[in-house]
């Protein structure tokens, strides 16, 4: 099972395959049943170690030696843990990774001091933007148009439209042929260079183009840019978009502070404007661009989080079953232990310690697992812009941390019973 996992992750990583994500997603399930399958080889050396800083103790030495007497369970009971754990870190280093690759996209591809957008990014009357381009604080207004779909060779693509006199003081386009100026042309498009390369198309050459509004259009490519986030594969001009596409509202407007003016002045003025004419419109300077998109990241993730911490809790309740019927079979020295001095006190302890053991057994090798899978699947989306890897430690940190008090809390019951057993009544137990 682990070695289909492996498999099938490096296929997605190293294959060239096109559906990487699919099969690093299967991958990754398949290794999680796999190391869930092979833990008890490693149980017992981890058990080991995580023990000795509770050797002081005879009540903390007794519980380490009990977590390590029978690792198969041992490890069956962490198992449980470390998929919750497992997949609560795999999200938290996806969506590190992902937060931190939107935020450098964003400071690479972004010139605009301001940009004007609506609630849930639906799109506004495009008189704002020629109002604006009249005002004298900003050396630049560059509108962007998107939403629109259309085909090309029967592949669904949304095609952005763009200002090209604007777009380059607003926005950093990497042009590896051809220019974006070029798009001044009527019918004249600009395609990136990962769609040139698999649509085989070049500078002057023609592309077919089907919208709905307009049908098959022959455009002349104009440039090839390096993947950008605002342009998406494929850029138009604004008259070439609106002569194609029926909505013909702008995205997003980009603007730029004319050298000397009051920026703070500048940008009260276009708050009033929009506040007084465009109630739905947003006016955010470039951080408050990536405190946006990072909290649409987070509120999608949110209701994931909350699902699998659920289960991470969940998996207590195994703790406390393979607790409690290791004190079932161990009443008899149990009340070995009591007989010989062990008080009530150190009973529990010893419970509590052997819970520690097998919760942070399964938190550590769920950290691991789970950054290895975060890993493996930014790798595989790094084609799509999630090109950085973020590891939350902090986060990780104290994951850690709850796993121990999931311990703790997992062995109340089983530590009480045990200590409570009659003495007499364990040592005659048969």
């Amino acid at each position: 099972m682990t070695l289909l996992g492996v498999a099938s992750l490096a296929a997605g990583l190293f294959g060239g395959v096109s559906n990487a994500g699919y099969l690093v997603g299967l991958g990754a399930g398949l290794t999680f049943v796999g190391v869930a399958m092979l833990s008890p080889l490693v149980a017992r050396p981890i058990a080991s170690t995580l023990g000795r800083p509770f050797r002081r103790r005879i009540s903390g030495r007794l519980g380490g030696e009990n977590a390590n007497r029978n690792p198969r369970r041992t490890a069956s009971t962490a198992a449980a843990l470390m998929i919750g754990l497992g997949l609560v870190t795999f999200v938290a280093v996806f969506a590190a990774s992902l937060k931190s690759s939107v935020t450098a996209v964003l400071d690479r591809t972004l010139r605009s001091d301001l940009m004007l957008t609506a609630s849930q990014f639906s799109p506004f009357s495009p008189q704002l933007a020629r109002g604006l381009s009249s005002d004298p604080d900003f050396s630049a207004v560059s509108p962007l148009r998107q939403g629109a779909e259309a085909k090309v060779r029967s592949s669904t693509t949304f095609p952005v439209g763009i200002d090209p006199a604007t777009i380059t003081e607003v926005a950093n386009i990497e042009m590896t042929a051809g220019t974006i100026t070029g798009l001044s042309e009527p019918n004249s498009v600009a395609v990136s260079r990962t769609e040139a390369d698999a649509k085989h198309v070049t500078v002057g050459g023609t592309l077919e183009m089907q919208f709905a509004r307009t049908g098959s259009q022959t455009l002349t490519v104009v440039g090839i840019f390096e993947p950008n986030a605002l342009l998406n594969d494929y850029a138009l001009s604004l008259d070439t978009y609106d002569a194609n596409v029926a909505q013909q509202l702008d995205s997003v407007v980009f603007l730029k502070y004319a050298p000397g003016v009051d920026q703070a002045t500048a940008r009260a003025n276009v708050e009033a404007l929009v506040a007084r004419d465009y109630p739905s419109v947003e006016v955010n300077d470039q951080a408050q661009t990536k405190q946006t998109y990072v909290k649409q990241v987070d509120q999608f993730f949110a209701i994931v989080y909350v699902l699998l911490v659920l289960s991470v809790f969940i998996s207590a309740f195994g703790i406390v079953n393979t607790l409690g019927l290791s004190i079932y079979e161990r009443i008899r020295e149990l009340g070995l232990l009591r007989a010989v001095g062990m008080s009530r006190r150190q009973v529990k302890r010893m419970i509590r310690v052997e819970a520690v053991i097998i919760a942070v057994l399964g938190a550590l090798l769920g950290l691991v697992v789970g950054i290895l899978f975060g890993w493996a699947m930014q790798r595989a989306l790094s084609s799509v812009g999630i090109d950085r890897l973020a590891i939350p430690f902090g986060q990780l940190v104290f994951m850690l941390i709850v796993a121990a008090l999931i311990g703790v809390l997992a062995a109340i019951w089983p530590a009480r019973r045990a200590a409570k057993l009659n003495v007499l009544e364990a040592i005659s137990y048969e």
